[in-house]
C-alpha cells in the first residue's frame, strides 16, 4: 500500500485519536482511510446529481419538456396512458 504523509489540524488529530481511543477504527490510518471513501462517495454523487442536471438543460435546449407544473405534467401522463390502455 502506498505511504502518504498528511499533516492535520490540531482538532483533526485529536478526532482521529478519539476515534481509536473509542475502538470505532483500530488506527489512525483505519479513520483516514474510512474518511476518504466517504469523500469519495460523496465527490460520485455530486457528479452524477450535476451530470444529471447537465443533462436536463440540454433536454430543455432541444425543447424536450413537458409544460407546465409538474403536477400537470404528471396529470396529462396519466391520463394519455389511461386513453392508451382503454
Amino acid at each position: 500500500m502506498p505511504t502518504r504523509n498528511v499533516v492535520l489540524t490540531e482538532q483533526q488529530s485529536a478526532f482521529v485519536d478519539r476515534m481509536v481511543a473509542e475502538g470505532t477504527y483500530q488506527n489512525a490510518s483505519e479513520v483516514l482511510r474510512d474518511g476518504l471513501r466517504r469523500l469519495q462517495h460523496e465527490v460520485e454523487v455530486w457528479e452524477k446529481a450535476k451530470a444529471g442536471v447537465l443533462e436536463g438543460l440540454e433536454q430543455i435546449r432541444r425543447g424536450e419538456f413537458a409544460e407546465g407544473t409538474g403536477e400537470e405534467a404528471m396529470r396529462r401522463a396519466f391520463a394519455a396512458g389511461r386513453r392508451r390502455g382503454a
